[in-house]
């Protein structure tokens, strides 16, 4: 269990968050959707702070239907059920409550990778602050 959970809201959120705790010498985890399995890997235990940005879960699609903006919280589930709202589909999770950060910074091996490469091939933009 960490000491503290900060679940920011936007990405200066937690840029602040991160800021704070890097000038104070504080352990920090940041937890995306969360569902890797293995201790420490989506959260901090002692005196550590995990940054959780589930509360970072928006999922929009441009008007043109090209590219969706999704948010650092999002679970591929989420995304999914947007999308298929719409006769959309992308190359993400093969399991449905996997974070759509974690998957797709660690290159997100997919059921249409064959096709379309693995989900980080998908990614025209990141927002890093």
């Amino acid at each position: 269990m960490p000491a503290c959970r900060v679940t920011p809201t936007c990405a200066l959120e937690v840029v602040a968050a991160v800021d704070i705790l890097v000038a104070e010498n504080i352990q920090f985890a940041v937890r995306g959707g969360g569902h890797t399995s293995w201790a420490g890997a989506a959260n901090i235990g002692g005196n550590g702070v995990t940054i959780d940005l589930s509360a970072m879960n928006e999922i929009v699609v441009a008007n043109n239907n090209a590219t969706v903006a999704v948010g650092g919280g999002a679970r591929w589930i989420d995304v999914y059920n947007v999308l298929v709202e719409q006769d959309l589909m992308v190359c993400g999770g093969r399991v449905a409550p996997v974070g759509v950060g974690g998957l797709t910074t660690g290159g997100g091996k997919c059921f249409f990778s064959s096709n379309t490469g693995f989900a980080a091939d998908g990614v025209q933009q990141f927002e890093v602050c």
